[in-house]
Formats: C-alpha cells, structure tokens, sequence
C-alpha cells in the first residue's frame, strides 16, 4: 500500500483550521530563508500556503546568500518578538555557524525542535509535541494502524532533520531501533532482516528491493534532486514488497507541513 500524504496532510490541516476558528486564535509565523533555491523555494511555498489556508499568517525574511552569521541571528532575534513561531529553513551556506543560528530562535518559538535546548526538552519528555518529520512519521503510521512493538526497525542516516529526532522518537516510546550510517557494516543484512525502514540521508537508490523482505514498512524521509526531480532514498521498485510505502514525493513530505502549523498551536 502507497501512503496518500496529502490525504493525511488533509485530515491534520482540517483539525488546526478548526481549533483556530473556535478558540479565535490569532497565530504567525517568521520564517528566515538564506540564499536562494528552486526547491526551497517549493518548500517555503508549500509552508505559507498552508498558512493561508488555516488562518495563520506567515512571513517569510528572505536574505542574500553572504550574510553573516552575526546579522542573521540579529535579524532573528529583533524580528522574532512579533511572532507565535520561528522556523530557519535549512540549509543554510557553509560560511554560516549552523547551531549558533539555530540556537538563537527563542526556545517558547522554536517548533521545529532544533535548537539545543529546545532538543533536550524533547529528550527528557517535556515537550507536548514532535519534531515535524518524527510527527509526520508518527501519523503515517498511526494512520494505516501499523504497530511498532517487537518489530525490527532500523533508522538509516543521522542528520538533524530526519535520523537523529526519528531514532530518539522511537528510543522514547521504548522501542529498539537499530541505526545505519556511512560507518555502519553489514547494512545490506540489516536491511534484509528489517521489518521497517525509514530513510532520510538524500541519496537515491539507498534502499533497492534486493535489499527487502516482502511485508517490509518503508517510510522515505529522504529528498534529492535528479534532473530537476525530487527523488527519495528508496527505490520506487520496492513497492510490490513493502506492505505500506510512503514514497518521495507525496508521502513523508506534506504531513511534515501539518505538523509544523500544529506545533504552532502550542506557542
């Protein structure tokens, strides 16, 4: 079965328009956008529309590819005390000290759960909601009624977006989560012996289905770019195996979205 992201995406985006217009909410959002990318541009796009739809309003603070990181996080911290939530879109150019960014939106208005307090907040369990794709994860599986427990799961990658909140997510909920990086031997046996598989290293073609069993959960966090198309980590081949695949684009990626703006909701 083939996830319909947008059809879940839907269903989370109807639920925030509806608690907004009951409790007559009056909630923004700033996001700060470095530089300039054709699919980045895609994604800010998707984000302010979304906004528009459930009533929330968006701003985005777009800057040239050569500030600095000083005048970034004073852009960051003058411009966030208008603003519900703060969200820095990643990635950011190399010259530009990443964590320090990061680290500079205020914790209360941090609901991408990437700056480092905001993090720990979510590893010791104080926080009422997930970082956006371990949400969005959480809700495809919750949706299709896929159970984690005594599963065999592996987490490939290790990023701050997808791997590293994914693997801790499921180290919460007590789960044994098995994690799989450049460093990592034997993957292709992990993969064989694993129930489920989710992705988020950007590298097409990671995952093959030589390299599944039948009935595997493949969950694709993963985007890169072939030929000006976004493309995932798994193989589209890998779907007469899987038993729910949620594919690039169209699975993982919407749902990511909804869950954004429902963070919001608890600023």
């Amino acid at each position: 079965m083939i996830v319909e992201g947008k059809k879940i995406s839907n269903l989370i985006e109807n639920q925030i328009k509806k608690t907004i217009e009951e409790q007559n909410l009056q909630k923004s959002l700033a996001i700060f956008y470095v530089g300039n990318n054709s699919v980045i541009d895609g994604f800010i796009k998707l984000k302010k529309n979304f906004g528009e739809r459930v009533g929330v309003r968006v701003r985005i603070f777009h800057y040239e590819k050569d500030i600095t990181t000083k005048s970034l996080i004073k852009e960051i911290k003058d411009i966030s005390k208008d603003f519900d939530g703060v969200v820095v879109q990643l990635p950011l150019p190399d010259h530009i000290d990443r964590e320090k960014v990061l680290d500079s939106v205020p914790v209360d208005k941090d609901i991408d759960v990437l700056g480092s307090k905001k993090y720990k907040n979510f590893l010791s369990g104080d926080l009422t909601f997930f970082p956006p794709v371990a949400g969005a994860i959480f809700e495809v599986l919750n949706f299709h009624n896929v159970s984690l427990d005594g599963k065999k799961i592996v987490v490939v990658g290790d990023g701050m977006l997808v791997g590293r909140p994914v693997f801790d997510w499921l180290k919460i909920a007590g789960l044994k989560p098995k994690k799989v990086t450049e460093k990592t031997k034997n993957k292709n046996e992990i993969y064989k012996n694993s129930d489920v598989i989710i992705t988020g290293v950007g590298k097409s073609e990671t995952i093959t289905s030589k390299l599944v069993k039948k009935g595997v959960v493949l969950i694709d966090a993963g985007t890169s770019i072939e030929s000006d198309v976004v493309v995932g980590d798994i193989s589209k081949d890998c779907a007469s195996k899987a038993s729910l695949f949620s594919t690039v684009p169209g699975g993982v990626g919407p749902i990511t979205v909804a869950i954004l703006f429902r963070n919001l909701l608890y600023t």
